[in-house]
C-alpha cells in the first residue's frame, strides 16, 4: 500500500468513525426523550463527518471539494450576515427612528442607511458567498486537473 493511500483510510477511518460515534451517542440521548431538534443537530453534525468520509473512501475528489466548498461558504455567509449587527447599523437605525421628528428634512439618514442595512443584510452575504464558493472550485479544480474549468460549468 502507497503512503497515499494509507493516509487516505487513515482519514476515512478517523472522519467515518467520529461520524458513526456522532451519531450512536445522540442515538442514545434520543431514545431516552425524542427531539427532532436534536434529530437535525445529530444528522446534520454526523453528515460533516460521514460525507467526506464517503467522498474519500470512493476516491470523488470532485464531490468531495463541491462538499468543502459549500461549507466553507456557509461560514462566509454565516459571518457576513452579522455585519450590520457588527458595524452598530440597527442600533443607530433604530436610535434615529424613535427621535422626535422636527422636520421633514430629519428623515433623509433612515432614506440612505434603511437600503444599506437591506444590502448589507441580505444581498451582499449571500453575494459574497456565491463568489467565495465559485471561487474555491475554480482553483480546486485548477490545482486538481491543471486546467480552468469552463464559464458554464463553475
Amino acid at each position: 500500500m502507497k503512503p497515499k493511500d494509507v493516509a487516505r483510510w487513515s482519514v476515512v477511518a478517523l472522519s467515518g468513525g467520529y461520524g458513526f460515534y456522532t451519531l450512536l451517542t445522540s442515538i442514545q440521548s434520543l431514545v431516552r426523550e425524542f427531539s427532532a431538534f436534536i434529530l437535525v443537530i445529530t444528522l446534520c453534525c454526523s453528515a460533516l463527518f460521514l460525507v467526506p468520509a464517503y467522498f474519500l473512501a470512493r476516491r470523488q475528489y470532485r464531490q468531495l471539494v463541491v462538499f468543502l466548498a459549500l461549507l466553507a461558504a456557509l461560514i462566509v455567509w454565516g459571518l457576513l450576515i452579522s455585519l450590520p449587527e457588527r458595524l452598530g447599523l440597527h442600533a443607530w437605525i433604530d436610535q434615529w427612528r424613535h427621535r422626535p421628528i422636527h422636520s421633514p428634512r430629519d428623515d433623509w439618514p433612515i432614506l440612505i442607511f434603511a437600503p444599506l442595512e437591506i444590502f448589507l443584510g441580505l444581498i451582499f452575504p449571500i453575494w459574497a458567498a456565491i463568489r467565495f464558493f465559485r471561487l474555491i472550485l475554480r482553483v480546486a479544480t485548477r490545482w486538481l486537473y491543471g486546467h480552468s474549468p469552463t464559464p458554464g460549468n463553475a
